[in-house]
């Protein structure tokens, strides 16, 4: 039933276009103003030339441009929920654009009073680059902000490291994850050899007893 609803508003331009075809044809044959005849004869191809490119699009899964308007529309709502909470990045993958994420962030750290860092191992994203680790003393040294930070226990008989090397793909990886874990932890015991006991107290380092599977960033000012 709702096929052959669908259907009606074709049909219906269809025989209109058809019947000014046929009233085009018969000004033609009596004679009639030459303006007139093209005037309904221009009418009548564009009557057909819509009802065919509407049943084109329909066969081929829907208007083209129809869904292009819609995925404007979602998209826009999207961006105005995204505003809203003051998420600026999603990164799908974290390993592309690793150099223009770390530039963004630089800038983000000058201004900033409380930065959280959550992540698997965080070395590679913050950790391995020496300016980061800078603008994170500089928080709380300079600017008397916090800084909090989160990742996995790195003690290989904990629940965090097991069931991190049961995830697909993480099997046969136990060198790697406890060189970057081993790595991040004696950065972060050199930063903490410069902070003075009160700024010790805003600069909070805590490890997780179970597996991180997404790196969460805030920056705030």
């Amino acid at each position: 039933m709702n096929g052959d609803r669908n259907k009606l508003p074709y049909l219906l331009f269809m025989f209109a276009g058809i019947a000014v075809s046929i009233t085009a044809f018969l000004l033609q044959e009596r004679g009639a103003s030459s303006l007139w005849i093209s005037i309904a004869s221009d009418f009548a191809a564009a009557i057909l030339t819509v009802v065919f490119l509407q049943l084109l699009w329909s066969m081929i899964g829907g208007d083209p441009l129809q869904r292009e308007i819609e995925k404007l529309r979602i998209s826009h709502t999207l961006l105005v929920d995204l505003g809203g909470s003051g998420i600026q990045r999603f990164h799908i993958r974290r390993e592309v654009d690793l150099f223009d994420r770390k530039r963004e962030r630089r800038e983000l750290l000058r201004e900033a009073r409380e930065v959280d860092l959550m992540g698997l191992t965080l070395w590679r994203e913050w950790f391995e680059d020496d300016v980061l680790s800078k603008e994170l003393l500089d928080v709380v040294k300079h600017r008397a902000g916090t800084v909090r930070i989160l990742f996995i226990d790195p003690d290989k008989n904990t629940n965090a490291t097991s069931l991190r090397l049961q995830t697909q793909g993480e099997k046969g990886k136990e060198n790697l994850l406890f060189g970057l874990l081993s790595s991040t932890q004696e950065r972060i015991k050199e930063l903490l050899d410069v902070l003075t006991p009160d700024e010790k107290k805003r600069f909070i380092v805590k490890v997780a007893d179970n597996t991180i599977y997404s790196s969460i960033i805030r920056i705030g000012s």
